[in-house]
Order: C-alpha cells, then structure tokens, then sequence
C-alpha cells in the first residue's frame, strides 16, 4: 500500500522468508506478526504488546484480573450495552436491505414478460441457444427497460432470470443488460448483475452450471432429459441448497484457468469452476445426494461452447 504511511505491506500467504500474516514498513525497517501489527496500529509502537493485551481485557471486561470497582463495573456494563444496541441496529438495518432488495426483485419480475418473441429470446438464439421443445423456461422473463445498477443514468432491455429459495419465494434476479440494437449483451462493465442460483425446473435429476447461457444448452445437449439450474457465480454452484426430491446433480463445469496472480507472478490452482464443483460434491455426498460430473471442458471454454461445436459439425456432416 501507498500513501501516508510510505511502503507498507501485509503478506496474506507464504512469500519467500515472510509467512502469512507477517507485515513489513520499509520505510521505518519495522514488522512483525500480527500481534506487532495491532500494537502498531494501537500505540504506534509495534513492540507494545502489553497494550494489546491490556485493550483485549478491556473488551471482554477484565482489567488485568483486578477487584472490578464499581464505576469499572457500570463502564463495562455500557460498553456492553452500547455493543448489543449496534449489532441490533446492524442487523435490522441488513434485514431492512434484505427486504427491500427482495421487494424490488419481486417488482421488476411482474413487469417482465415471458420473453418468447422478445429481443431476451432473439439474444439466447444468438448465442445458439435453441427454444425448448416445451418453450422456455419460467424463470426467464424480459423487461423492456431496467435501469443499471452501476451507472443510474443509462437503462436497457433486459433478459431477467428470477431466483427463487428452498421454498420457491423469490428472493432476488440476475439481470442480463442488453444491446438495444442488436441481440448481444449492453456494452458496460458489468452486463450481468444479481445473486442467487436461477431455478432450472424441479425433478429429482438436475444439472447444474455456472452460467444461464451455458446451463441452457446444457439441457439441450442432454436432449432436455433434465432442468439444469444455473449458479450463476463459482459461489452459487459450490453453496447451492438442494430443493426437497432431488436426489440427483450432475455439474457441468467452466473451463477456467489453473492458475492466478500472486505478487505479480502466476502460480498453479485449482480453477474456480473445478474447486466449486469440488465443493458442491463434497456438500451433496454428505446429506446422501448422488453427484456426479460432466467432463471439464477445455481453457476458457463452457458448455455453451461445446454446443455450438456440435451444431457446427453437424451442419457439415
């Protein structure tokens, strides 16, 4: 970090000789541990430990295993009070965000429109998505005009997908911004906004994918067999709560990357799509679900892109 206290750096894993957790200040040829770091922060003096311990006595109310006088007593006691009043504030104002975003989410879905015939369907034909032998999907709806949550001064149609709980309330949307001259997403940063797993159907066999595009023609290279769901994040598949009669997931994993950036260098991971459906396997496997999964596809590609290779060799057999 840069700035106002000069060269200041936090190791959030092993780099070399410095562990994860250790700190450095060059420009004072100070660090530590996290202990020392608190103390820095506390006091300024990074070797003050007595006074990190002394504060952390404080907060759960000990004073260095003194008689408590009265007036420690009565301090103690407001701190603890003021303490519970916040998270109580804290916790009504995020259930008032949480009502208030599932009140919008529920807003926007009754003014969407089944999107057979609208640019929603004109973009997932695009895509080489085909329609549904039995139409599209109930969770996806079109809306003519959605405001964007990242720039509140530009609006676009709208391909939402609604994401319903484990008792099929809806709890909030995914929204896919779209071009209004032609059928691909809105050229913005962000083009698809939302959170939550959009529901591909009830059956006791589903599947599951990443993307929306990509679990429909998941479902159309299984010849429509069985809905598949769409996490619509690496989170979404990896924590995804079962709704009741499955008994069956098949995963269809992205072809991300074995790698990513750490200190300007590139070392080997687990690719995101890999570890989320690790993830959602070892969850499913202990309440009893069969899981199993799809072959991963190859760098940088998605089950969108093994359906449209397979329409394309069978447009020329």
């Amino acid at each position: 970090m840069k700035g106002d206290l000069g060269s200041f750096q936090v190791y959030l894993s092993q780099s070399g000789k410095y562990v994860r957790g250790a700190w450095v200040r060059s420009s004072e040829s100070i660090g530590g541990d996290e202990l020392n770091l608190f103390a820095y922060g506390l006091t300024g003096n990074h070797r003050a430990t007595r006074e990190v311990f002394d504060r952390a006595r404080e907060f759960v109310g000990l004073d260095n295993s003194r008689p408590e006088t009265p007036e420690q007593a009565r301090r103690r006691e407001e701190l603890a009070a003021d303490r519970a009043a916040k998270r109580e504030a804290d916790e009504r104002r995020a259930q008032e965000h949480e009502a208030e975003r599932q009140q919008n989410a529920a807003l926007l879905w009754s003014e969407s429109a089944p999107i057979a015939g609208t640019h929603a369907e004109a973009y997932l034909i695009a895509r080489g998505i085909p329609v549904p032998p039995g139409g599209w999907d109930a969770c996806l709806g079109f809306h003519p005009r959605v405001i964007y949550d990242l720039d509140t001064s530009l609006a676009f149609p709208t391909l939402v997908c609604r994401v319903d709980d484990a008792f099929e309330e809806i709890t909030a949307v995914w929204k896919i911004h779209l071009d209004p001259r032609k059928p691909s997403k809105a050229a913005v940063a962000n083009a698809k906004i939302g959170a939550g797993v959009a529901a591909g159907g009830a059956a006791a066999h589903i599947g599951m994918a990443e993307g929306v595009e990509t679990a429909l023609a998941a479902r159309a290279l299984v010849k429509y067999r069985y809905p598949v769901w769409a996490g619509l994040s690496t989170s979404g598949v990896g924590g995804f709560e079962v709704p009741l009669g499955v008994e069956h997931i098949t995963s269809f994993p992205d072809g991300d990357r074995p790698w990513r950036k750490q200190n300007n260098d590139l070392v080997l991971a687990e690719p995101p799509g890999r570890a989320a459906v690790r993830r959602l396997r070892e969850r499913m496997v202990a309440i009893g679900i069969r899981h199993d999964s799809q072959p991963e596809p190859r760098i940088r590609t998605d089950y969108l892109d093994i359906w449209n290779a397979r329409k394309r060799l069978e447009e020329r057999a």
